[in-house]
C-alpha cells in the first residue's frame, strides 16, 4: 500500500498513512471512518483520489500484491532471525508472537488498499483473481487460500509457519545431544523442545477471534483457553 501511495502521488501518501497511524492510536476523528458500514466510499471520500490516481493505483495493485508477499517475508524473519542453538521455547514464542504482530498490521494496511480500490470503481473480481493467483502458487509466506475469504471480510489470519521450522529445530536438539555424548556429558541435560502445542493453541485463538481490522487497530492480546 506504501509503495502505491509514493506512486500515486504525495496527498494519496499522505493519507494513507494518515488513516493508518490514526487507526493504530485510536484516534476519535477517525471513529466514523473506521466504523462506516461502506468503508472503502468513505476512504475513497476521505482521500480524494483523481480519475487519473484510480488507474494508477489499479494498475499497480500486482506490485502492490509482491510488496505484501515482502512485508510477510518480513514478519517471518522474527522466527527465521534468532539463534536456533540456544533458542528456548519462551523466545521461540515470543518470536512467533511479533511475527502474527506484524502480519496483523500488513494484512489491515492490505484490506484498506482492496476497499479503497472497490470503492473507485476496480472490480471485485480482479482484485480477488488475482489475489488467489498469488497465494495458490505460495508466493505469499505464511497465507494459505483461507486467507481470501478473510481479507475480503476484513479479519485476520494466522500466519502460519512451514513444518521445515520445527524440524530444522529438533535436528539441531539433535546435533547437540549427539556432541554432548562424545563429550561424555549426559545429552538429556538438553531439554528443548520445540512449543508445537503452544503454537497450535495460539493459532486457534486467532482464528476463535475473527479480529476485525476496523474494530481493533492492533491485534488483541491472546486469552487463555478457557476464555
Amino acid at each position: 500500500m506504501l509503495f502505491v501511495g509514493d506512486e500515486a502521488g504525495p496527498g494519496l501518501y499522505r493519507d494513507l498513512i494518515k488513516i493508518y497511524k490514526a487507526a493504530q492510536e485510536g484516534d476519535d476523528r477517525y471513529d466514523s471512518f473506521l466504523n462506516d458500514p461502506d468503508l472503502g466510499m468513505a476512504l475513497a471520500k476521505l482521500m480524494g483520489i483523481s480519475a487519473s490516481d484510480t488507474k494508477l493505483v489499479e494498475a499497480t495493485w500486482p506490485i502492490s500484491l509482491t510488496e505484501f508477499a515482502k512485508q510477510q517475508e518480513a514478519a517471518e524473519s522474527n522466527v527465521k532471525g534468532f539463534r536456533w542453538e540456544t533458542a528456548d521455547p519462551d523466545e521461540i514464542l515470543k518470536q512467533f508472537d511479533d511475527m502474527q504482530e506484524q502480519s496483523y498490521q500488513y494484512q489491515q494496511q492490505l484490506y484498506f488498499l482492496i476497499e479503497s480500490l472497490k470503492a473507485l470503481g476496480m472490480p471485485e473480481r480482479e482484485i480477488r483473481v488475482q489475489l488467489t493467483e498469488r497465494v495458490s502458487k505460495g508466493g505469499i509466506p505464511g497465507l494459505k487460500r483461507d486467507f481470501i475469504r478473510s481479507i475480503f471480510k476484513g479479519e485476520f489470519t494466522p500466519f502460519v509457519l512451514a513444518d521445515s521450522y520445527q524440524e530444522k529445530y529438533m535436528e539441531n536438539i539433535r546435533k547437540e545431544q549427539i556432541a554432548e555424548r562424545k563429550a561424555g556429558r549426559d545429552p538429556k541435560l538438553i531439554t528443548n523442545k520445540w512449543p508445537q502445542i503452544e503454537i497450535n493453541s495460539r493459532i486457534r485463538q486467532l482464528r476463535k477471534g475473527k479480529y476485525k481490522f476496523t474494530q481493533h487497530p492492533n491485534l488483541p492480546l491472546y486469552l487463555s483457553e478457557e476464555d
